[in-house]
């Protein structure tokens, strides 16, 4: 039975995603999944700049509104941990994309 982690209290697992295109439909992992904690997540919203010193020091937006999803723990998969999936775009993608809220109409 999954157990949700009382340790990782105040951390998250992020998985960092890339749109690849236009539509929102294709996207690739940026890097591995990595913790965070609470005030790292707070600076991932909708809209964000962020440059990714793994990626060159790449600039990124944050391209739809981050969620939170359970997932396994990798430390200890008999544990669940809030996952944060971020969905980014470098700029010039991002200025093509529509609004997330407007899209899912």
């Amino acid at each position: 039975m999954e157990q949700t982690s009382t340790a990782n209290a105040g951390r998250y697992l992020m998985r960092l995603m890339v749109y690849t295109d236009s539509t929102r439909l294709v996207t690739s992992q940026l890097g591995n999944d990595c913790w965070i904690n609470d005030s790292t997540r707070q600076t991932f919203t909708y809209g964000s700049r962020h440059t990714l010193i793994e990626r060159n020091r790449e600039d990124y937006i944050v391209a739809n509104y981050p969620l939170i999803k359970p997932a396994p723990n990798p430390e200890n998969p008999t544990e669940v941990v809030p996952l944060l999936l971020v969905c980014l775009a470098p700029p010039p993608l991002f200025s093509l994309l529509p609004d997330p809220v407007l899209d899912s109409l």
